[in-house]
């Protein structure tokens, strides 16, 4: 199976979910009445209820539709991930398969709660609430997603087994909350100026936010510790995919482009870099520059595809703002942590390669902005 590969939805031992979760033919259907009496009276049938928002269920899809959806995306991401994303995916499966609820930075924890009719509602829970349920399911009803950080538990993946009270889990109040690993422990930023020399370059506030944010002062407690969650090195082939969302057809288009390959070098921040012959790079970045995504470059960017990484749920919100003669993005966070610090960016093409990055799915705002710091992107404290 292909998740044993590339690190898929697994369940708590490590061990891949069976075929028939993500096979091609399809699994009992989640939407049908609980009863045969039911479907056979005059009753009409209960509608599917209405999906959480930004829960990344869509309307009337259930958690084998849901988690095939998953499979399918992560095959495409893993064909472009760095070494980098590939060790940190192994490090976070590894700590997932030991099965304890996340800590305080862990994993995002998503619950199926089963609805009037059979329907299963897919909603995110708070790290201290999904840890107080985290026994009330067994270890086939909970499915680990290495890509995107999320652990997902629904009763519906094993209806028949039942959760034992203290099913091999130590329930100690301390374990919920303590790091085990060192993909559990928000580290400091690396090689980050002092205090006096961040002002100068981005201001009192902003200074004052990034301490906040990153407690600088705290101590690396492992090798990878200089390497947010969700950071990539950035090199042209990173740039082209995450910043630009270029997807690099099958069959290269007919039409030739008038851009020079040091006008595109220069687009994509690498003067000596020289752009493939046959790549479509060309193509795409004459199509942005004209504002012009039309049918013939629709198929080269990921804003038009409905698999592409921007369809899926996100872990902030977005917020335009207009000032004067520009335009604002607002970052703030969602849900339990509504009320964490926010920034401001001018580039809408900087929030993009934020989703598509996958930043923020572990330690929201905060992870964020440390991967801006990596980047050198510009952005302000609000």
């Amino acid at each position: 199976m292909v998740g044993t590969q590339i690190g898929l939805e697994k369940r708590r031992d490590g061990t891949p979910l069976p075929a028939v979760s993500f096979g091609s033919s399809a699994p009992p259907s989640l939407h049908a009445p609980p009863s045969a009496d039911m479907a056979d009276s005059s009753v009409p049938a209960l509608p599917f209820p209405a999906v959480e928002r930004d829960s990344g269920q869509k309307q009337g899809e259930d958690i084998h539709a849901f988690m095939e959806r998953c499979r399918l995306h992560n095959e495409k991401r893993a064909q472009h991930e760095s070494s980098e994303a590939r060790k940190r995916h192994l490090a976070q499966e590894l700590h997932a398969s030991k099965g304890g609820a996340p800590g305080k930075k862990g994993a995002r924890v998503f619950i199926w709660d089963e609805e009037d009719g059979g329907f299963f509602i897919r909603r995110v829970f708070n790290r201290t609430d999904a840890a107080d349920c985290w026994d009330e399911f067994t270890p086939n009803q909970r499915i680990y997603n290495s890509f995107s950080n999320q652990w997902d538990l629904c009763t519906a993946l094993a209806p028949s087994e039942e959760a034992e009270s203290d099913y091999a889990y130590n329930d100690n109040e301390d374990a919920f909350h303590q790091p085990t690993s060192p993909v559990d422990i928000f580290p400091s930023i690396p090689d980050v100026p002092g205090h006096e020399a961040m002002e100068t370059e981005t201001g009192e506030r902003a200074a004052q936010v990034l301490e906040r944010a990153y407690n600088l002062d705290c101590e690396d407690s492992s090798e990878d510790a200089d390497k947010p969650s969700g950071w990539k090195k950035q090199d042209v082939s990173s740039t082209i995919s995450l910043h630009f969302g270029f997807i690099e057809p099958e069959i290269a288009p007919s039409s030739s482009p008038w851009m020079q390959d040091k006008v595109c070098a220069w687009v994509v921040g690498h003067e000596t870099w020289s752009v493939p012959e046959t790549s479509a790079l060309l193509t795409l970045l004459s199509h942005i520059l004209e504002g012009n995504l039309n049918d013939a470059a629709a198929n080269l960017c990921d804003l038009t595809s409905p698999d592409s990484d921007l369809q899926l749920d996100w872990t902030f919100n977005v917020k335009t703002i207009r000032q004067r003669d520009r335009m604002l993005y607002e970052i703030h966070p969602r849900g339990s942590e509504a009320s964490g610090p926010s920034i401001l960016l001018e580039s809408a093409a900087t929030i993009l390669q934020i989703i598509r990055s996958g930043w923020g799915y572990d330690s929201g705002i905060e992870s964020i902005i440390r991967n801006l710091v990596e980047l050198g992107a510009e952005f302000h404290p609000s």
